[in-house]
């Protein structure tokens, strides 16, 4: 809940590594980065001060500043003005251009990215950018596309609990368009998966969802579903959306990579942004050759099977964010 003990440098991993002219080479690893440390814990999107968190039988009763949404626009008002090093040896240009600019999160990120792509777009695309989206690790099953009974309804009920406590606590700013349309259902405008899957329609999305990602899974394997369940919840979930079958109409078909490895982080991981692979046609592709192929302006749907005939691994990891 703080950024006191932030370093003061750090070195780029999986697609934020610079192009050091040794392999593995990033071909976008010469672009301009921001990197925003999660220190709000309300997925980008809190608008409340002073929010008090009732005692429990593990803690006292204390307060919290749910702040995403200033901070989300605090960060990009300062881009757009120009930023300089705390020491003012390096000046990031200012937050204006005819390139790319990519909004970028992995697992909790990525809520946070489907709270705010569709705002970020517009704002990018206000500067004179052409706005893309990469959501990583946290692509869950769509519920529609899990099979009916007592699981499916203990994980939707779980599901409208934590919007419950989302909405009391943080006063979330969701997806505009996911909350109007939704109504007595707008908790699943908190599932990122349902929200990148119907509603992201200011700009070009990428989503990277292991099958077997255990920290997202851990969720439906509590409700009840089995590990070929989720996966199989997953894999439908990805073909849906890159089949163009959600809600409203992108503005590019849906771009998916799917692997089933057990690993939760892909995109700021080196060795599964850049060496884990999925079998595409007899190619192996890299999330970060599908990455650039999706820049390059081809829609991509790397997917493997059910069970797993198509990934090549790398050794997973335990990182979180």
């Amino acid at each position: 809940m703080t950024s006191i003990a932030t370093p003061p440098g750090m070195l780029g991993k999986g697609i934020m590594r610079r192009d050091l002219g040794e392999a593995p080479l990033n071909a976008l690893g010469d672009a301009n980065q921001v990197f925003l440390y999660y220190c709000s814990s309300d997925n980008w999107a809190g608008q409340s001060s002073d929010a008090v968190i009732p005692a429990s039988d593990d803690s006292p009763a204390f307060r919290l500043h749910f702040r995403g949404e200033a901070i989300h626009n605090a960060a990009l008002d300062a881009l757009e003005a120009g930023v300089t090093s705390d020491d003012g040896t390096v000046m990031m240009p200012r937050f204006e251009g005819d390139g790319y600019a990519l909004w970028t999160g992995t697992s909790g990120g990525c809520q946070g990215v489907a709270n705010t792509a569709d705002r970020f777009a517009t704002r990018a695309s206000s500067q004179g950018f052409s706005p893309g989206i990469i959501c990583d690790a946290n692509f869950g099953a769509n519920p529609d596309l899990l099979p009916e009974g007592p699981e499916r309804d203990a994980f939707l009920a779980d599901r409208s609990r934590r919007y419950d406590l989302s909405s009391a606590y943080s006063n979330a700013n969701r997806d505009t368009s996911c909350m109007a349309a939704l109504g007595d259902s707008a908790y699943l405008c908190e599932h990122s998966g349902y929200v990148l899957a119907n509603h992201i329609t200011s700009a070009p999305l990428f989503v990277r969802m292991d099958f077997a990602d255990p920290v997202i899974g851990a969720g439906y394997e509590t409700a009840g579903f089995s590990a070929m369940e989720i996966a199989q919840g997953v894999r439908a979930s990805l073909l849906s959306a890159a089949a163009g079958e959600g809600t409203e109409t992108p503005v590019r078909p849906i771009s998916v990579y799917g692997p089933a490895c057990g690993q939760h982080v892909g995109l700021t991981d080196t060795d599964w942004f850049f060496r884990a692979t999925v079998d595409v046609g007899g190619d192996l592709v890299t999330f970060h050759d599908a990455v650039v192929a999706w820049l390059g302006g081809r829609d991509v749907v790397a997917v493997d099977t059910v069970p797993s005939t198509l990934s090549a691994c790398a050794a997973t990891t335990d990182e979180r964010d």
